[in-house]
């Protein structure tokens, strides 16, 4: 049922657990550099920017956006920004939530700003 080639796989793979499990727990032996991670780290909080839009001007920027009357369905709608990232110095990707007065559910929605924190301006928005 099984290849010879697909059995002499899992034996080599086995050979080479056992040999290389004991070395991995000996002190001198380290999976990850503690330069190298923090480093990272360093790296992922550039990431995340220190000012992105409120919530007040996400709803603005999406009713703009998607061309909505906002006088008519603003008030009862709620946009939420969970989260963003820098893509650039002058753009961020953000994680939006929107309950929207004429949708039941509340919506997912992923959108792209431009501007500077006094003013971001919606460039790109989707359903993920």
């Amino acid at each position: 049922m099984l290849g010879r080639g697909f059995l002499l796989g899992i034996a080599v793979g086995i050979g080479i657990g056992l040999y290389a499990g004991p070395l991995l727990g000996k002190a001198g032996v380290r999976l990850i550099d503690d330069e190298k991670s923090l480093s990272m780290m360093g790296n992922l909080q550039k990431l995340t920017p220190e000012t992105w839009p409120t919530n007040q001007n996400a709803k603005e920027e999406l009713f703009r956006f998607s061309n909505w009357d906002h006088v008519g369905y603003g008030g009862a709608s709620k946009v939420t920004v969970n989260r963003c990232r820098q893509i650039s110095d002058q753009s961020i990707a953000c994680e939006l939530s929107a309950a929207l007065s004429w949708i039941q559910d509340q919506k997912a929605l992923e959108a792209v700003f431009n501007g500077t924190p006094d003013n971001w301006l919606m460039v790109a928005v989707k359903t993920p």
